[in-house]
């Protein structure tokens, strides 16, 4: 009974740990920054079906998200190609108003805000409100 314990407690780490890392985001270099791993967004000047089927089929895409409702801008997920490669192949297009890779932002400061004190919510060091830590 034990030695089933074991290995059940075995079987449960590691697929605790292999879905976790499975989740982590995937990350490329593209000149000195860092962007979202085979992905780029494009915005077309007339979003045409034809034009996003054939620049997806040009890119290898597996996955397409429209961004900003209709008119927007496209990302493109390549099963196949890095950023680089997706932008050179962009870079022969006429038909796009622009093609740039999917920047990762993160903020560095506390906001400038002079109210930013008064934004609770905004906040949340694990200070204890009247006792209690985190949200109710």
């Amino acid at each position: 009974m034990r030695k089933l314990s074991r290995a059940t407690l075995v079987v449960f780490t590691v697929t605790l740990f292999s879905t976790s890392l499975k989740a982590q985001p995937k990350i490329e270099n593209y000149q000195g920054g860092e962007v979202s791993a085979q992905e780029v967004l494009l915005k077309f000047r007339h979003p045409a079906p034809v034009a996003v089927s054939q620049a997806q089929r040009n890119l290898d895409a597996d996955k397409i998200h429209v961004v900003g409702g209709p008119g927007g801008a496209y990302v493109f997920h390549s099963r196949s190609k890095n950023v680089a490669a997706m932008l050179n192949v962009l870079s022969k297009r006429g038909d796009l108003i622009y093609a740039e890779p999917n920047y990762i932002v993160r903020g560095a400061a506390t906001p400038n805000d002079p109210s930013f004190t008064q934004l609770w919510g905004l906040k949340n060091t694990g200070q204890t409100v009247s006792g209690a830590a985190g949200t109710p």
